[in-house]
């Protein structure tokens, strides 16, 4: 689970695992916008029962995708990954420092992505 052992929270085992997809599909040459769709799509769909909120929450979500370029910057994808993050833990307004850990720990977990796998052109 790497560094987001330190939440405590589901889903710091599945941005670990949603960052591993991502870099890997752009690896294999799936440089497009797509490799976050299928990351948002899997974890949303496939893995939830789908409530109201659930769809209010996708519909924002497919929202923030549809104004993405063809190459997602690290920008694009700490967005998506906050606003998974949101709707993991159900709580819009959290108390700042743990809202600040979680976005220090998402930059350091990006950067290490981003060392593992040099060929990945994020600005």
């Amino acid at each position: 689970m790497g560094i987001f052992k330190s939440l405590i929270n589901p889903i710091h085992g599945l941005i670990e695992a949603n960052l591993q997809a991502y870099f890997s599909s752009r690896v294999a040459g799936d440089n497009h916008r797509d490799a976050l769709y299928v990351m948002v799509e899997t974890r949303y769909l496939v893995t939830r029962n789908i409530s109201p909120r659930d769809n209010d929450i996708r519909a924002l979500v497919l929202k923030e995708l549809s104004s993405i370029s063809e190459l997602p910057s690290v920008h694009d994808l700490k967005r998506i990954i906050s606003l998974m993050y949101v709707f993991e833990t159900g709580r819009h307004q959290q108390p700042v420092m743990q809202r600040l850990k979680f976005y220090d720990d998402l930059d350091k977990t990006i950067e290490k992505y981003r060392q593992r796998y040099p060929s990945v052109a994020l600005n």
